[in-house]
């Protein structure tokens, strides 16, 4: 059943037991009102309704390794990934001793700031 529109402002804060919980149904993209006061449940419904809402992003979210389609779990060998990684590391000190160390261009936004900064010196010299 849903409940009769509150007009009070009391009644919808987070800290009043008795007042709207929205919920957004997003495969229809609509949005659910419910008194958050148990009176107003089932009570063997309730907990159940409760941990299947709030819990759906525990599960497939909490770990970036498990998802919902994909589980990238699996067991790897660790001396496998130990050779590869010491490998990486050879071959990257070997391509900054033959070309050096990089340096990254700076962005468009940090060369427009360091204009600005620039000629506020400029302007401060001139004075």
């Amino acid at each position: 059943m849903v409940p009769s529109p509150v007009t009070a402002m009391k009644n919808m804060t987070a800290n009043d037991p008795n007042g709207i919980l929205t919920i957004q149904d997003m495969a229809e993209k609509e949005y659910l009102k419910f008194y958050k006061d148990t009176k107003y449940w089932n009570m063997d419904l309730r907990d159940e309704f409760m941990n299947e809402t709030r819990g759906l992003w525990d599960t497939t979210h909490a770990d970036k390794r498990i998802g919902r389609i994909f589980q990238s779990t699996g067991s790897t060998n660790s001396t496998d990934f130990e050779l590869t990684m010491a490998k990486v590391d050879a071959e990257m000190a070997q391509a900054v001793k033959k070309h050096g160390r990089v340096e990254l261009p700076s962005s468009h936004i940090e060369e427009f700031y360091d204009r600005i900064n620039q000629e506020k010196k400029n302007i401060v010299a001139r004075a």
